[in-house]
């Protein structure tokens, strides 16, 4: 399941962020474990399309429906423009997202009381280390995009070895969050 907010947290999130606030919202499930898990507070910023990096944490969707993912691709498709995601733990691409659903992007985690940047120095450094083995997992999985908005990318299925492999780069996922985690802030 997704990062979805609920429908009152996403109006105020939305609301927030267009008085130039930068409000935290809770996470509600483990699709981007371990660097955002259920129950965390994350704090959004504004952001365009023309700043997006491959790797940034977005919010997408209508205010009904937001979710937090990796951004895995910005795609031109004829006049429009849509946003290739997925959530870390999954096993399929999200349906892809017209630009205009673009909200905001991750900036900081709060975690039983302490706030982890995302855009700058030791949190900015495990989200690009985070990146990097969400690359190898969508390698090991052979993942395809998906090829419209309506639906996401195939489900991947894979043998015992790829099993192995992405459990590996899960457990690897976990130690570097972990010890991110007990640097001292």
């Amino acid at each position: 399941m997704p990062n979805h907010f609920s429908q009152s947290a996403a109006r105020l999130l939305l609301d927030g962020l267009d008085q130039s606030q930068l409000p935290f919202v809770t996470v509600r499930s483990d699709s981007m474990a371990p660097l955002l898990r259920r129950g965390d507070q994350i704090q959004l910023g504004p952001i365009g399309v023309d700043r997006l990096i491959i790797g940034n944490i977005v919010v997408l969707g209508e205010p009904e429906e937001l979710l937090a993912h990796r951004l895995w691709g910005v795609e031109q498709l004829g006049e429009d423009v849509f946003l290739l995601s997925r959530g870390d733990r999954l096993a399929y691409y999200d349906p892809l997202t017209p630009s205009s659903q673009l909200r905001a992007i991750v900036i900081a985690r709060r975690r039983s009381g302490r706030l982890l940047r995302l855009d700058h120095g030791s949190g900015a450094w495990l989200n690009h280390r985070l990146t990097q083995l969400s690359h190898l997992d969508n390698r090991v999985m052979r993942l395809s995009p998906p090829t419209s908005t309506l639906e996401p990318g195939p489900v991947a299925h894979y043998g015992l070895t790829r099993r192995l492999v992405r459990r590996s780069l899960l457990v690897l996922a976990v130690l570097l969050t972990r010890l991110i985690n007990l640097l001292p802030e």
